[in-house]
């Protein structure tokens, strides 16, 4: 089981904060557009849990990682047992406004699904 994907970024040309939500979160209405440019995420079989390895050496990679945080949603809405090793090749500049977290995150969610044969709606995995 290995899987190899490519997370793209995007640049908002248009960012409008229309509220906050009971989440927390902000709704936002957003004109973007794709850039071409992207990370690199490698999945494969791993021992139990999640381990999550970076390119980048300051990048975080413990349970405060965006990815390690999607996985771990995944795998506990989808009632599975984590056995999973993550590679991410950083090429998206971090806190550059590019959306390369949040754009790696959904990336790791859409690929664990596609792993496991797609146990969790998509709307759900919006969600997460």
């Amino acid at each position: 089981m290995s899987l190899l994907v490519h997370s793209p970024c995007k640049i908002n040309l248009v960012l409008n904060i229309l509220g906050r939500r009971p989440d927390g979160f902000h709704e936002l209405e957003t004109l973007m557009l794709p850039v071409p440019l992207f990370d690199e995420l490698s999945f494969s079989e791993g021992a139990s849990g999640i381990q999550v390895t970076c390119s980048d050496p300051s990048l975080a990679v413990d349970e405060s990682n965006l990815v390690f945080k999607a996985a771990r949603a995944f795998y506990t809405h989808a009632g599975l047992a984590p056995s999973i090793r993550i590679h991410l090749e950083k090429r998206i500049p971090m806190a550059a406004g590019l959306g390369g977290g949040s754009g790696d995150a959904a990336s790791t969610l859409l690929a664990l699904n596609q792993l496991h044969g797609g146990p969790v709606h998509t709307a759900q995995l919006q969600e997460l």
